[in-house]
């Protein structure tokens, strides 16, 4: 989903795993202001399919913000859609679980790049 932050690895077994997401994208989207002048686009359409259409969720509104014509700015997320249902087996509402873990593994150092989030779930 290409966003969290930990400065420290999380030990895993014996793999260490480095969630630097939200640096990665903030990084290319510097590159391409300054290669391709992004911020100067007439146009700009944002797109990614399945991990990646939650990530163009996820990161649309930081892309608007940064093109001076913020109504060429056009976000496609292509199935991304997954439901939250019940196991089963458990009953145990496995997706929902799932990212819960992942975002408090992954965002420990930063908040996600959705303001609507972090201002519904302060602390969280």
């Amino acid at each position: 989903m290409h966003q969290g932050y930990t400065e420290s690895p999380i030990q895993y077994k014996d793999t260490r795993l480095y969630f630097r997401g939200a640096a990665n994208v903030r990084s290319h989207a510097k590159w391409l202001i300054n290669t391709y002048n992004l911020a100067d686009a007439d146009r700009l359409v944002l797109t990614g399919v399945s991990a990646g259409g939650i990530a163009t969720f996820i990161w649309a509104d930081y892309f608007k913000s940064l093109m001076k014509n913020p109504q060429g700015f056009y976000s496609v997320p292509d199935s991304s859609i997954f439901l939250n249902e019940p196991s089963v087996v458990t009953g145990m509402f496995k997706l929902d679980v799932s990212f819960k873990n992942l975002y408090l593994i992954a965002n420990m150092n930063e908040k996600t790049p959705l303001s609507e989030c972090n201002n519904e779930n302060p602390g969280e």
